[in-house]
């Protein structure tokens, strides 16, 4: 497959990759870096490809990038969870008695909650504290993913921990 037919191909199937992708991971920014990632593979592997099976070809691989995605998030979610409150329990256990365990976890499972209600705010704010925090990603890697200056990165990311801090407030009072 040449470049002119790799466009063409592009230009045809990258909207259902997208939505095969969407399907699965229901974020649409992570859908579409799925199927981007799949004609990445696509355009590398052009020359081995039948013609006749891209279509097949780009649903398949989707498919279970999107799967793989999917996981990636859920595991990442989950150690996030898991890792804060072990790492609050080890704290406390040296430092407090029961009542403050207690208390310390009920303040992790508000701020967790306000998280989650982030993401249904601002999925970008969302995104970016996940990527910093979670997954270590320097803000220049970051702002270049998000097409944006790294000190208008920072500021979303600023703008992200007040709106916690608030919401938290909000909610739960002092804690």
């Amino acid at each position: 497959m040449d470049l002119d037919s790799y466009k063409i191909v592009y230009e045809k199937y990258f909207k259902l990759a997208c939505k095969v992708a969407f399907d699965i991971v229901h974020d649409y920014h992570l859908a579409g870096d799925v199927a981007q990632e799949v004609f990445e593979e696509l355009f590398s592997k052009r020359s081995k490809l039948n013609e006749e099976q891209i279509k097949f070809w780009i649903v398949l691989n989707t498919n279970r990038r999107a799967i793989d995605y999917k996981r990636k998030a859920y595991l990442q979610h989950e150690m996030m969870t898991e890792n804060a409150m072990q790492e609050l329990e080890h704290t406390n256990r040296q430092e407090a008695g029961p009542e403050e365990v207690v208390l310390q976890r009920e303040k992790m499972k508000y701020r967790l909650s306000a998280l989650e209600e982030l993401k249904s705010y601002n999925q970008d704010w969302y995104d970016i504290l996940m990527r910093y925090h979670i997954g270590q990603e320097n803000y220049q890697s970051l702002a270049s993913d998000y097409g944006v200056s790294v000190e208008n990165l920072r500021v979303q990311a600023w703008r992200a921990r007040k709106w916690l801090d608030k919401r938290v407030y909000e909610l739960y009072g002092d804690c």
